[in-house]
């Protein structure tokens, strides 16, 4: 993956040798290459697992959808967004109308990741000339075809490093399905220090209110934990969009 977020082309999405993370990629690149070397070392992995990618960013409290018409380095980042609408459902929080994208190497998640960032607000403040302007979470969702007879991916590494643990297992009737969730959180922001106002301003407030109830949330579940009987007590996911979409990854249901 290339540290900036810029376009790297494969010459075959089922080789990871030329897709490794350099020393000086972060923990979401190393994260998305593992997926993927799970999913190869895993049996029939090619054919049983499938990895779709989603991209929003959350604007002045609106989910807004960051790939949508993105299939080529043409895609007009100017044009109308795309709002969406989040509902409750029995299967948990839902988000109708999501693009997702399928992609089979760790390339295709960094293309799309660029393409997702020229729609990304940002805006100039006097702390920032280039400042992002809302939250941004990127779904990785997975799911794995039932197999028998299959070596499962164990979590953890052989001693060499070389290759991820596995297991045998006799039989994998039900299949899986699991998702990684990567976040990327505007700072917050001190009005007198970035001179913001009107709609920067408004920005501004959103931003911290999704990592005010955030900190909240946190905390409350932190609190949870160490009491016992406290199953019960109530969680404000939501009161901020952010807390509200993260509400499963956090803990909630």
């Amino acid at each position: 993956m290339g540290t900036d977020g810029s376009k790297i082309s494969s010459s075959s999405a089922n080789d990871l040798s030329n897709q490794q993370p350099s020393q000086s990629d972060g923990i979401i690149a190393r994260a998305v290459y593992d997926l993927f070397k799970a999913k190869a070392a895993l049996q029939n992995g090619a054919e049983r697992v499938k990895i779709t990618m989603s991209y929003l960013e959350i604007y002045n409290e609106q989910a807004i959808d960051l790939l949508v018409n993105n299939k080529d380095d043409d895609a007009d980042s100017s044009s109308a967004p795309t709002i969406l609408q989040v509902r409750d459902t029995k299967d948990g929080v839902t988000i109708p109308n999501l693009t997702h994208h399928n992609v089979s190497c760790p390339n295709d998640v960094t293309n799309l990741i660029h393409l997702a960032s020229k729609k990304r607000a940002t805006g100039s403040t006097n702390m920032n000339s280039v400042s992002s302007r809302s939250h941004a979470i990127c779904t990785l969702n997975v799911s794995i075809a039932p197999n028998d007879s299959v070596t499962e991916i164990e979590g953890g590494m052989d001693d060499d490093n070389s290759s991820p643990r596995s297991l045998s297992s006799s039989s994998d009737q039900n299949g899986m399905k699991a998702k990684l969730t990567l976040v990327d959180l505007a700072g917050s922001e001190r009005m007198k220090r970035t001179g913001a106002e009107g709609a920067r301003m408004k920005e501004g407030i959103n931003i911290n209110k999704g990592l005010f109830v955030l900190g909240q949330v946190v905390s409350a579940l932190s609190e949870i934990g160490q009491r016992s009987g406290s199953s019960g007590a109530h969680i404000p996911y939501r009161d901020s969009k952010l807390t509200r979409l993260l509400q499963d990854s956090l803990g909630g249901k």
